[in-house]
């Protein structure tokens, strides 16, 4: 089995092309490998392959073999991953992932525009005794906690709090959890707490979501800047008939390549 190692902005992958491998059991697949001792190490595993209804088809696998339903950087690095193994070429590309199928923009620079789609329900607010969050749902659900200052957010005990707030009654499936303090309009920063995986440098769908709960508060505009402890990402929301649509930009990048045998 032919594998690949990438990241975005820190949040790392094994990936696997499905139409050269048989991955007969991707949950423990994803257990073995992403292990950062006895495995490749990653945060996750996605199996990217060609599709019928789209140009490509991607699932992810947590390092705990929980599946997801969507990932705005291993998003970026399915599209940019299938463009270097021929499976697709830079430009407009459609990816079916569980959260639907959601567009994407491949640049010649290797930046990555996504789709992440518009919330699955309306932005709402949910008392919690680690603070008041509004919940966001992008096929994947967010709790995210405006903070006053970007000190209070250094001071955050991630792994913690995330790991109590995802186990809370409110949130039967768990949630990803993200604290945010505003620097200016137009740039915020960012903490994840990751489902399966913990504190991630960079979490895809939590900036979506964290955009659009900024924006729903009245505290940015429809673009911002908004700065995790992996880098930057670029976040505009779009109209559309089925609500405000986050569209990311950011890196994909290959670290490795490696056989498994």
């Amino acid at each position: 089995m032919q594998l690949v190692k990438m990241h975005g902005l820190g949040n790392d992958y094994v990936v696997v092309d499905v139409n050269a491998s048989i991955v007969e059991d991707p949950a423990a697949l994803a257990i073995r490998l992403c292990d950062r001792r006895r495995g490749v190490g990653a945060d996750g595993l996605l199996l990217v392959g060609v599709h019928e209804t789209a140009d490509l088809s991607m699932r992810i696998f947590n390092a705990d073999g929980s599946e997801p339903e969507m990932c705005g950087n291993g998003m970026r690095c399915a599209v940019r991953f299938a463009i270097a193994r021929g499976l697709a070429t830079p430009g407009d590309l459609h990816v079916e992932t569980g959260a639907g199928i959601l567009a994407a923009t491949a640049g010649s620079d290797g930046a990555v525009t996504v789709d992440l789609g518009a919330a699955r329900r309306p932005s709402r607010s949910c008392s919690l005794p680690e603070g008041e969050a509004i919940l966001v749902d992008l096929g994947n659900p967010h709790a995210v906690i405006h903070l006053d200052s970007p000190s209070q957010l250094a001071a955050i005990d991630v792994e913690r709090l995330g790991a109590a707030i995802s186990a809370r009654a409110e949130f039967e499936h768990g949630t990803n959890v993200e604290w945010v303090a505003r620097m200016e309009a137009s740039h915020l920063m960012q903490r994840t707490w990751e489902r399966g995986v913990g504190e991630t440098p960079a979490c895809g769908t939590g900036a979506g979501a964290v955009a659009l709960a900024m924006h729903h508060l009245g505290h940015c505009g429809e673009r911002v800047t908004i700065e995790l402890t992996g880098g930057e990402l670029e976040v505009e929301l779009r109209q559309a008939p089925d609500g405000l649509h986050a569209w990311q930009t950011g890196p994909a990048e290959i670290v490795f390549e490696a056989t498994l045998f």
